[in-house]
């Protein structure tokens, strides 16, 4: 963002200082038409992000006092557009705070988020897991324990991928099973 200015005015003094005009124009319409393109990709990928749609999905379909939301691995995005809805949802990370970047857990710290989520989401009868790239071991196992978590005693009504700039999100809800209500 900072270097955009002065690299557009030294690739601007470089095609003016040609001595063809034609070469001249035919690279100025160029440099245009790439502008033109990255404005256009930037619009569409990363201003329609698809966290919006994840959180507008939640908030048309549930009810926030009956329903808690998992989000594994960064979930301040899904925080963002959640906290813009008219009645927010209750969130819980699926993370754990010694592992930061979520490359390698111990047994132990696995079985910490699956305690923590297990505890924090048994009141609610529709539960939500949003998963985004699952695309290394350990992220694979923590979604797995968040989906494992929640699947005690609900079944799933919605399984969905949506594409996404930083990998697809994936989306699950689960709802009480007959009869799970005697657990709370």
């Amino acid at each position: 963002v900072f270097l955009g200015p002065m690299v557009a005015m030294v690739l601007a003094l470089g095609v003016s200082s040609l001595r063809r005009r034609g070469w001249s124009m035919a690279l100025a319409g160029l440099l245009l038409l790439v502008s033109g393109y990255a404005s256009f990709r930037v619009s569409v990928d990363y201003t329609k992000e698809r966290w919006r749609d994840v959180a507008e999905l939640v908030g048309a379909t549930s009810d926030p006092a009956n329903t808690a939301v998992i989000v594994t691995f960064d979930p301040d995005p899904f925080l963002y557009y959640n906290a813009r809805l008219a009645k927010p949802f209750k969130v819980f990370a699926a993370a754990h705070p010694d592992v930061p970047f979520h490359d390698r857990y111990s047994r132990e710290q696995l079985g910490a988020i699956y305690t923590a989520l297990r505890d924090s989401i048994d009141r609610y009868p529709d539960v939500w897991v949003v998963v985004r790239s699952p695309n290394s071991a350990a992220r694979k196992q923590v979604a797995q324990l968040a989906n494992g978590a929640v699947a005690l005693h609900r079944a799933p009504v919605l399984r969905d991928t949506l594409r996404s700039v930083q990998g697809p999100l994936r989306i699950a809800r689960w709802v009480d099973r007959p009869g799970g209500a005697e657990r709370r």
